[in-house]
Parts: structure tokens; sequence; C-alpha cells
């Protein structure tokens, strides 16, 4: 993982050219080392759905492009994965090719010891062509996971920052019944 010096610096560049600025929410997500999914949850004090948009091999790469969408609301995060199917192999491979969780819960549930490295953090208006049905701008992360050594994955995550925005309204406005 980039040094914590690094994402500070990385956070106050993209703090710079974002209208509003980034909320503690979105930092958090854009820096967590762990399964976003999870933090989605928690923002949303509920389920998150992962739908699977695209799922195909080529070679032995894996490529899968999902939604992670809180019950009833719009895609918050989508993201797009390039996986090296001979660097996992077993079990992990074929949950990948079959499963319709996220990559980061099957990890997790497969107590996979993992690391990631965030490379870049970025910001920019337009949707990325699989993710027709969220609002932008939008918040960008491109990070890998390495699995005893090797990495094996490379992951774009695209946080919509008007379905963030209304989710943690509507969490505040929840935890305050």
């Amino acid at each position: 993982m980039a040094e914590d010096s690094e994402l500070r610096r990385l956070l106050t560049e993209l703090q710079e050219v974002c209208d509003p600025p980034l909320s503690p929410a979105e930092r958090i997500l854009l820096t967590t080392d762990g399964t976003v999914t999870r933090a989605l949850e928690s923002l949303a004090l509920a389920p998150v759905d992962v739908d699977i948009v695209r799922r195909e091999v080529e070679n032995s790469t894996l490529y899968r492009c999902v939604t992670l969408e809180p019950e009833s609301s719009r895609p918050a995060i989508t993201a797009k994965t390039e996986v090296d199917l001979d660097a996992v192999g077993g079990a992990l491979e074929r949950k990948l090719l079959s499963d319709h969780r996220g990559l980061g819960r099957l990890l997790y549930e497969g107590e996979f010891e993992t690391r990631r490295d965030i490379r870049e953090i970025d910001y920019q208006k337009e949707a990325p062509r699989f993710a027709s049905e969220s609002r932008g701008p939008y918040l960008t992360r491109w990070y890998t996971i390495s699995l005893d050594g090797e990495e094996f994955t490379s992951i774009t995550e695209y946080f919509s920052r008007p379905e963030l925005r209304d989710l943690c309204t509507r969490s505040r406005t929840q935890g305050q019944k």
C-alpha cells in the first residue's frame, strides 16, 4: 500500500480539484485497505448487493465488472477487476468464476492473507462504460492485491459522489430515529 504520507499527499491533491471538498466518508473509502463492500454497508446501515455486470475469461485472466448497490439505491460504486487465475487456482478460482459475492468478501471468508497496494486515486466526471446507471462525478481508485507475495489482481473502483452523499444523508436520518 502507498505509504501513509503518500496517501495524505494524494488526498490533498484530490481535495484541490473536488467541488464540494471530499467528505470524511469519501476519504475513508478511497484509502481503506479492507473490503469496500463492508465499508459501504457500514455507511448504509444495510446490506449491499453485489451485481456482476460482466464476467468473462480470456486466456488465464478473469475480467469482472460489478456494481455495489445499497438497498433501494442506485449503484454507489462500480468496479472493474482483472484477476490472474493462474496465481489463485483452486477454490478461490472456482468461486470467482461462479459466486456472486465481491472479491473482498471471498478473500475474507477464505481467510486469505492479502496485501492491497493503492496505486492511484483520482476524480473524473464521466462514467465508465459499464456504469450507465450511476451518477457522476466520480472518485476513482486503482489498486492491486497480492496473495502470498504475488500480485494477482488489479481493481479500479468508481465512487459515485451523488450516490455516496445521498447514502450518507439517509444513514444520518436513520441514525436519528
